[in-house]
């Protein structure tokens, strides 16, 4: 049995060198934007603040993230020899899995930073301290692995009976269940199950605090007519 899985755009060749180009420029500016919010708070002590910690750290994961995809997916395009290991595919997939889980509940976090921030101004230094701040970013990770070795190790275990063909550009969990020559109905239920669970509430969350924000602007607004 081979260890190498073999993806790209067989269907259409002639656009390989046009997307390439396109995800090549987008690429180059998604790094230097993201270097950028990771060094600018560390060269202003005035941005040293619960928000841009935050932020450095969704802008860590974005480097991580198109990292992790981009330059395996360049090489494949622009090379004849679009395959990659068995080793390689595994790690990729398992670092996406990762990287999303973490995304998302980052950005719950996030809301719930902007939510203080907002609407209790007063006491938002003492309620984001430090401590709280790591510690939320420390549980995302955890969640986000613990998600990971639940749902990569499930997919890569699947058996491929040969089939190394992936209709994909990067070693996703949907592309990886795809080429699986079994029975996946239990791998896609525990896969919603889980996505379910992970990704519904920190979005419930972010529309929450969207409405206690927008309701307290308006407030805001209305009263000095009232006043008036």
């Amino acid at each position: 049995m081979v260890n190498d899985s073999y993806f790209g755009f067989p269907g259409r060749p002639q656009l390989e060198m046009i997307i390439s180009e396109v995800v090549f420029f987008f690429y180059t500016i998604a790094l230097i934007g993201n270097i950028a919010i990771i060094l600018l708070p560390l060269l202003d002590e005035r941005l040293q603040i619960p928000m841009y910690f935050f932020l450095r750290n969704l802008a860590i994961l974005d480097l991580f993230y198109t990292t992790n995809i981009v330059p395996q997916m360049l090489v494949n395009v622009w090379g004849k020899d679009k395959k990659i290991s068995f080793s390689g595919c595994a790690f990729q997939l398992f670092i996406d899995v990762t990287l999303c889980t973490v995304e998302c509940m980052l950005l719950a976090v996030m809301s719930y930073d902007r939510f203080n921030a907002v609407c209790k101004p007063l006491h938002y230094m003492t309620i984001m301290n430090p401590q709280l701040c790591r510690g939320l970013v420390t549980m995302t990770w955890i969640i986000g692995i613990i998600n990971c070795m639940i749902l990569s190790t499930y997919a890569m275990s699947l058996p491929r009976c040969e089939n190394h063909h992936l209709d994909h550009y990067f070693c996703e969990i949907s592309a990886m269940v795809k080429i699986a020559c079994v029975d996946t109905t239990v791998m896609e239920e525990i896969l919603f199950a889980l996505c379910f669970l992970i990704f519904l509430p920190p979005l419930l969350y972010l529309l929450l605090h969207c409405y206690s924000h927008n309701s307290l602007y308006l407030k805001v607004k209305i009263m000095p007519r009232k006043c008036a």
